[in-house]
């Protein structure tokens, strides 16, 4: 029978917190965004709050209506 390899054991690093390099190292590449990326994001940041601030709304006035009707 063959003998499968052996997996090398990871060796305890207490240097190594398995938190990602910080900014600015060399490894990164800085990205720059442009006005249509910018302009997106603004779209997409839209498409996301507002349904929460319309349920919001219609919630306070549900509440509202309730409150006056039952006076």
């Amino acid at each position: 029978m063959d003998r499968q390899r052996e997996k090398p054991v990871p060796r305890f690093d207490p240097a190594d917190d398995g938190v990602a390099p910080a900014a600015g190292d060399e490894d990164e590449k800085q990205v720059n965004f442009g006005w249509k990326d910018i302009i997106a994001l603004t779209i997409a940041a839209y498409e996301v709050i507002l349904p929460i601030v319309l349920l919001f709304i219609g919630g306070l006035a549900l509440v509202y209506l309730l409150l006056r009707l039952a006076h």
